[in-house]
Protein backbone atom coordinates (compact mmCIF):
# COMPACT_ATOMS: atom_id res chain seq x y z
CA UNK A 1 0.00 0.00 0.00
CA UNK A 2 2.66 2.17 0.28
CA UNK A 3 4.54 1.53 -2.40
CA UNK A 4 0.98 2.37 -4.43
CA UNK A 5 1.05 5.92 -2.78
CA UNK A 6 4.59 6.44 -3.47
CA UNK A 7 3.75 5.94 -6.69
CA UNK A 8 0.17 7.98 -7.36
CA UNK A 9 2.32 10.98 -5.61
CA UNK A 10 5.42 10.38 -7.94
CA UNK A 11 3.27 10.54 -10.83
CA UNK A 12 1.38 13.70 -9.61
CA UNK A 13 4.53 15.90 -9.11
CA UNK A 14 5.32 14.74 -12.58
CA UNK A 15 2.50 16.35 -13.94
CA UNK A 16 2.49 18.96 -12.19
CA UNK A 17 6.29 19.48 -13.56
CA UNK A 18 4.87 19.48 -17.24
CA UNK A 19 2.27 21.76 -16.26
CA UNK A 20 -0.77 19.17 -16.83
CA UNK A 21 -2.79 21.55 -13.90
CA UNK A 22 -1.98 25.05 -15.28
CA UNK A 23 -5.11 25.56 -17.10
CA UNK A 24 -7.44 24.22 -14.03
CA UNK A 25 -10.33 26.90 -13.58
CA UNK A 26 -9.88 28.75 -10.36
CA UNK A 27 -6.12 27.69 -9.90
CA UNK A 28 -4.40 30.01 -7.78
CA UNK A 29 -7.30 31.26 -5.80
CA UNK A 30 -9.46 30.18 -3.01
CA UNK A 31 -11.57 27.23 -2.79
CA UNK A 32 -15.72 28.23 -2.66
CA UNK A 33 -16.55 26.55 0.35
CA UNK A 34 -20.83 26.42 0.93
CA UNK A 35 -20.61 28.31 4.42
CA UNK A 36 -23.18 25.58 5.78
CA UNK A 37 -20.28 22.90 5.60
CA UNK A 38 -18.29 24.09 8.79
CA UNK A 39 -21.73 24.70 10.58
CA UNK A 40 -22.27 21.71 12.96
CA UNK A 41 -26.26 21.64 13.09
CA UNK A 42 -26.48 21.25 9.48
CA UNK A 43 -26.55 17.10 8.82
CA UNK A 44 -24.97 15.73 6.18
CA UNK A 45 -27.37 14.65 3.89
CA UNK A 46 -28.42 18.02 3.87
CA UNK A 47 -25.38 18.99 2.72
CA UNK A 48 -25.17 16.14 -0.02
CA UNK A 49 -28.51 17.11 -1.50
CA UNK A 50 -28.23 21.05 -1.48
CA UNK A 51 -24.93 20.57 -3.34
CA UNK A 52 -26.60 17.88 -6.20
CA UNK A 53 -29.32 21.00 -6.40
CA UNK A 54 -26.93 23.45 -6.87
CA UNK A 55 -25.13 21.58 -9.88
CA UNK A 56 -28.24 21.11 -11.23
CA UNK A 57 -28.85 24.98 -11.47
CA UNK A 58 -31.31 25.01 -9.10
CA UNK A 59 -32.05 26.33 -5.55
CA UNK A 60 -32.84 24.10 -2.14
CA UNK A 61 -36.57 23.66 -1.62
CA UNK A 62 -36.23 25.78 1.24
CA UNK A 63 -34.28 28.84 -0.42
CA UNK A 64 -37.18 28.83 -2.82
CA UNK A 65 -39.67 28.86 0.61
CA UNK A 66 -37.48 31.55 2.24
CA UNK A 67 -37.71 34.32 -0.52
CA UNK A 68 -42.07 33.19 -0.36
CA UNK A 69 -41.83 34.00 3.60
CA UNK A 70 -39.65 37.25 3.37
CA UNK A 71 -42.11 38.43 0.84
CA UNK A 72 -44.98 37.27 2.67
CA UNK A 73 -43.45 39.04 6.00
CA UNK A 74 -43.29 42.40 4.34
CA UNK A 75 -46.98 42.01 2.76
CA UNK A 76 -48.30 41.47 6.61
CA UNK A 77 -46.18 44.56 7.82
CA UNK A 78 -47.07 46.82 5.03
CA UNK A 79 -51.02 46.13 5.41
CA UNK A 80 -50.63 46.31 8.74
CA UNK A 81 -48.51 49.84 8.54
CA UNK A 82 -51.43 51.62 5.99
CA UNK A 83 -54.37 50.29 8.49
CA UNK A 84 -52.39 52.36 11.53
CA UNK A 85 -51.11 55.11 9.78
CA UNK A 86 -55.14 55.31 8.13
CA UNK A 87 -56.40 55.34 11.99
CA UNK A 88 -53.85 57.71 13.00
CA UNK A 89 -54.56 59.73 10.54
CA UNK A 90 -58.39 59.93 10.49
CA UNK A 91 -57.83 59.71 14.71
CA UNK A 92 -55.78 63.01 14.92
CA UNK A 93 -57.63 64.80 11.80
CA UNK A 94 -61.51 64.74 13.75
CA UNK A 95 -59.80 65.23 17.30
CA UNK A 96 -58.09 68.45 15.57
CA UNK A 97 -60.02 69.30 13.15
CA UNK A 98 -60.37 73.33 14.36
CA UNK A 99 -56.51 73.56 15.62
CA UNK A 100 -53.88 72.80 12.46
CA UNK A 101 -51.06 74.63 14.41
CA UNK A 102 -51.32 71.74 16.89
CA UNK A 103 -51.42 69.15 13.90
CA UNK A 104 -48.09 71.22 12.19
CA UNK A 105 -46.15 71.17 15.16
CA UNK A 106 -46.30 67.20 15.84
CA UNK A 107 -42.94 65.81 14.75
CA UNK A 108 -42.28 62.01 13.49
CA UNK A 109 -40.61 61.02 17.11
CA UNK A 110 -44.12 62.25 18.60
CA UNK A 111 -45.85 60.50 16.25
CA UNK A 112 -44.30 57.32 16.74
CA UNK A 113 -44.84 56.38 20.24
CA UNK A 114 -48.71 56.43 19.46
CA UNK A 115 -50.60 54.03 20.37
CA UNK A 116 -54.38 52.88 20.23
CA UNK A 117 -56.15 50.06 22.61
CA UNK A 118 -59.51 50.37 20.37
CA UNK A 119 -58.23 49.91 17.28
CA UNK A 120 -56.13 47.24 18.31
CA UNK A 121 -59.16 45.61 19.92
CA UNK A 122 -61.30 46.00 16.63
CA UNK A 123 -58.84 44.53 14.17
CA UNK A 124 -57.40 42.10 16.68
CA UNK A 125 -59.46 38.86 14.94
CA UNK A 126 -58.19 40.37 11.54
CA UNK A 127 -54.25 40.43 13.29
CA UNK A 128 -54.44 37.08 14.96
CA UNK A 129 -56.09 35.07 11.94
CA UNK A 130 -53.16 36.60 9.42
CA UNK A 131 -50.12 36.24 12.26
CA UNK A 132 -51.52 32.58 12.26
CA UNK A 133 -51.48 31.83 8.37
CA UNK A 134 -47.98 33.49 8.47
CA UNK A 135 -46.95 31.44 11.28
CA UNK A 136 -48.05 28.24 9.78
CA UNK A 137 -45.60 29.17 6.50
CA UNK A 138 -42.97 30.10 9.34
CA UNK A 139 -43.44 26.47 10.31
CA UNK A 140 -43.08 24.58 6.75
CA UNK A 141 -40.04 26.98 5.84
CA UNK A 142 -38.98 25.82 9.31
CA UNK A 143 -39.21 21.82 8.83
CA UNK A 144 -37.24 22.13 5.34
CA UNK A 145 -34.48 24.70 5.99
CA UNK A 146 -31.07 24.27 8.36
CA UNK A 147 -31.16 24.58 12.02
CA UNK A 148 -29.30 27.30 11.55
CA UNK A 149 -31.47 30.03 9.14
CA UNK A 150 -34.67 28.76 10.97
CA UNK A 151 -36.98 31.81 11.72
CA UNK A 152 -38.96 32.18 14.96
CA UNK A 153 -42.68 32.47 15.34
CA UNK A 154 -44.35 35.81 14.95
CA UNK A 155 -46.65 37.58 17.58
CA UNK A 156 -49.46 40.03 17.45
CA UNK A 157 -47.80 42.11 20.28
CA UNK A 158 -44.40 41.95 18.61
CA UNK A 159 -45.75 42.98 15.45
CA UNK A 160 -47.72 46.40 16.67
CA UNK A 161 -44.93 46.80 19.23
CA UNK A 162 -43.05 47.40 15.49
CA UNK A 163 -45.48 49.22 13.40
CA UNK A 164 -45.97 51.80 16.37
CA UNK A 165 -42.60 52.91 16.25
CA UNK A 166 -41.64 52.75 12.26
CA UNK A 167 -45.04 54.80 11.30
CA UNK A 168 -44.37 58.15 12.45
CA UNK A 169 -43.47 59.42 8.94
CA UNK A 170 -46.02 57.86 7.23
CA UNK A 171 -48.30 59.45 9.88
CA UNK A 172 -46.17 63.04 9.89
CA UNK A 173 -46.32 63.33 5.70
CA UNK A 174 -50.32 62.29 6.10
CA UNK A 175 -51.12 65.20 8.37
CA UNK A 176 -49.12 67.35 6.40
CA UNK A 177 -51.30 66.67 3.06
CA UNK A 178 -54.19 66.90 5.19
CA UNK A 179 -53.57 70.30 7.09
CA UNK A 180 -52.17 71.41 3.41
CA UNK A 181 -55.33 70.21 1.84
CA UNK A 182 -57.38 72.18 3.99
CA UNK A 183 -55.89 75.64 4.23
CA UNK A 184 -55.95 74.88 -0.02
CA UNK A 185 -59.38 73.93 -0.40
CA UNK A 186 -61.20 74.30 2.77
CA UNK A 187 -62.30 70.97 2.82
CA UNK A 188 -64.57 69.90 5.62
CA UNK A 189 -63.74 66.26 5.15
CA UNK A 190 -62.09 65.61 8.21
CA UNK A 191 -59.62 62.78 6.85
CA UNK A 192 -58.70 65.52 3.79
CA UNK A 193 -57.10 64.21 0.55
CA UNK A 194 -55.11 61.86 2.40
CA UNK A 195 -53.46 59.68 -0.05
CA UNK A 196 -53.38 56.25 2.19
CA UNK A 197 -55.75 53.53 0.54
CA UNK A 198 -59.47 53.50 1.30
CA UNK A 199 -59.49 49.83 0.62
CA UNK A 200 -61.26 48.04 3.06
CA UNK A 201 -58.70 46.32 5.92
CA UNK A 202 -61.18 43.34 6.06
CA UNK A 203 -60.42 42.37 2.44
CA UNK A 204 -56.75 43.41 2.65
CA UNK A 205 -56.66 40.58 5.13
CA UNK A 206 -58.86 38.50 3.53
CA UNK A 207 -56.43 38.81 0.57
CA UNK A 208 -53.44 38.23 2.60
CA UNK A 209 -54.19 34.96 4.11
CA UNK A 210 -55.73 33.46 0.95
CA UNK A 211 -52.41 34.06 -0.80
CA UNK A 212 -50.51 32.33 2.24
CA UNK A 213 -52.93 28.99 2.35
CA UNK A 214 -51.93 28.86 -1.72
CA UNK A 215 -48.00 28.74 -0.50
CA UNK A 216 -49.11 26.15 2.51
CA UNK A 217 -50.97 24.09 -0.42
CA UNK A 218 -47.63 23.85 -2.92
CA UNK A 219 -45.73 20.69 -2.18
Amino acid sequence: MKGWKSLVEERIENARARGAFSNLKGIGKPLNKDPYEANPFVPPTDLILNNLVKRNGASPPWIELQQELESSVAAFRNILRDAWVRRAVRTLALTHAHNLDYLYNLTPENLSTLQDKEWEEKESSYHEHAISELNSLVRKYNGMAPYSVRRGLHTREGELARVYSISGEHIFNELRAVASSRQTHGESDPEGRSSASSFPESSLWAQFVDAIRSLLRVA
